[in-house]
């Protein structure tokens, strides 16, 4: 009976398997095109927080730390990109703050989700 499903499983892997293609390709229109025609992209801030623990188990956010984490972030995004001839430009959580881009970022997000 184990040998029987053994061979049953064997046999149900392969015929799926057979039926799964891998590739690289992009499925959607004119990629290439696109994004040779518009050089420079635009990343939104990530989602992070940044916390520190004391003793106590009282966490206290660090704002200053997260400043420093975005643009870090960007720095290797930046260098990433530069690989594929790209320039990259990121929207700071500072700059939504002063600009008053929360409502028009969230809803961006949103609509990704």
């Amino acid at each position: 009976m184990q040998l029987k499903n053994l061979v049953l499983y064997v046999l149900l892997v392969f015929i799926t398997s057979g039926f799964t293609k891998v590739t690289s390709v992009r499925h959607v229109s004119g990629y290439n095109k696109n994004m040779i025609a518009h050089k420079e992209i635009l990343v939104l801030p990530m989602q992070m927080e940044v916390y520190t623990l004391d003793i106590g188990n009282c966490k206290e956010r660090k704002y200053d730390y997260e400043d420093h984490l975005e643009e870090l972030l960007k720095q290797e995004i930046s260098l990433a990109m530069q690989k594929n001839v790209l320039r990259v430009k990121l929207l700071h959580k500072k700059d939504i703050r002063t600009q008053k881009l929360d409502d028009l970022v969230s809803r961006f997000r949103s609509s990704l989700l």
